[in-house]
C-alpha cells in the first residue's frame, strides 16, 4: 500500500463520491477507482460500497478513515519537524515566569506569535519563584526566564533583554489608614512592616528595597518576610501588610489594595534572561521577535 492511495481512499472517504474525489485529488475517475481497487484486494477487505448515488464506508472503511487520519496528520508533522531540523530549529521551548506577575501585555502576544508562525513548536511555560528561575536557567531545564531586573543582578553568563518598563509602586491595603491619602512618600513607611520575599530567594531584591526607604525615607525599613511572591501579594491583598511593589504584580487593580506611584521615579524593566551559551534556535526566534 501506498502513501497515494492513503491519500486517495482518505479523499473519497471524505468526499463520499468518486468523481469529486479525483477532481480534487486531480486524477481521472477510473484511475482513482483503480487504486481503491487495488488497496481493497491488497488488504483482502471491503472498504467501500459503490452505487449509482454516491459510496459509503464499510465498518472496516470507516475505521481506516479514522486511523488513516491519525497516519497522516503524523506524516504531516514529522516531515515538519524534520524541515525544522534541518534548518537547526529545537521545535520545543521552555519559558519560566515570576509568579505574581501579570502576564497580559506579553504571554498572549508570544503566544500567538508561536501558534501562528510554528504551530507545531511545544511551549512549556511555568511559574517559579526568584531562585527557581536562576537555579532552573542554570540547569538548563528553562530556556528563558521573565521577570523583575532585580532578579538579575550580578547573576553572571546571562543574557538580558528589557521587556517592558515598570514603576515601583507603594501597595496598602484598602482598609489601612496610608489608604485614605492621596499621596504617599517613602517617609509614611517609617513604622509599618512591609511584606517581602525573604533574602534567601531575593537577595538583591530585599537589599534594593531596603537601600530604597534609606535614601528616600530616611530610615531602614521592618521587614515581614514570606517564602514566596505569591505570598507576599497574600499578605498585602489579605489587608495584613504594605509593600512595596511594582505595577506588573497581579494585585495592581485588586479593589482590595490601593496602589500609589513613589515619588522619585527609577528605570526598572521587566526583562527576559536566558543563557548566553544556549543554542536553542526556538530562543532565537522568540528574542528577534520580541526585540528586533
Amino acid at each position: 500500500m501506498t502513501l497515494t492511495q492513503i491519500q486517495f481512499f482518505l479523499e473519497t472517504a471524505r468526499c463520499r463520491n468518486i468523481s469529486t474525489a479525483a477532481e480534487h485529488l486531480y486524477t481521472t475517475q477510473p484511475g482513482l477507482s483503480r487504486q481503491l481497487t487495488s488497496m481493497e484486494q491488497e488488504l483482502n477487505m471491503q472498504l467501500l460500497l459503490r452505487n449509482n448515488k454516491g459510496i459509503r464506508l464499510t465498518p472496516a472503511g470507516q475505521v481506516l478513515q479514522e486511523e488513516f487520519q491519525k497516519l497522516m496528520e503524523l506524516y504531516v508533522e514529522s516531515i515538519h519537524k524534520a524541515q525544522i531540523a534541518s534548518r537547526g530549529y529545537s521545535d520545543t521551548i521552555s519559558i519560566g515566569i515570576l509568579e505574581g506577575l501579570k502576564i497580559d501585555a506579553f504571554l498572549p502576544r508570544i503566544l500567538d506569535f508561536f501558534n501562528t508562525s510554528y504551530p507545531q513548536a511545544h511551549i512549556s511555560i511555568r511559574r517559579l519563584t526568584f531562585g527557581k528561575l536562576i537555579l532552573e536557567l542554570r540547569e538548563r531545564q528553562l530556556d528563558a526566564a521573565i521577570s523583575l531586573d532585580v532578579n538579575f543582578i550580578g547573576k553572571k553568563d546571562l543574557k538580558l533583554y528589557d521587556l517592558m518598563p515598570y514603576r515601583a509602586m507603594y501597595f496598602v491595603p484598602a482598609q489601612h489608614p496610608l489608604a485614605e491619602r492621596e499621596q504617599l512618600v517613602a517617609a509614611d513607611f517609617r513604622n509599618v512592616p512591609l511584606a517581602i520575599v525573604e533574602t534567601s530567594d531575593a537577595a538583591e531584591g530585599v537589599e534594593k528595597v531596603r537601600q530604597f526607604f534609606h535614601r528616600h525615607g530616611g530610615f531602614w525599613p521592618t521587614f515581614h518576610f514570606s517564602s514566596t511572591m505569591k505570598d507576599t501579594l497574600l499578605w498585602v491583598e489579605s489587608g495584613s501588610k504594605c509593600a512595596l511593589l511594582n505595577d506588573c504584580v497581579e494585585i495592581t487593580d485588586s479593589a482590595l489594595v490601593k496602589a500609589y506611584p513613589t515619588e522619585i521615579p527609577e528605570k526598572n524593566y521587566l526583562q527576559l534572561a536566558c543563557l548566553e551559551e544556549n543554542t536553542n534556535q526556538m530562543l532565537r526566534v522568540l528574542t528577534e521577535f520580541l526585540f528586533s
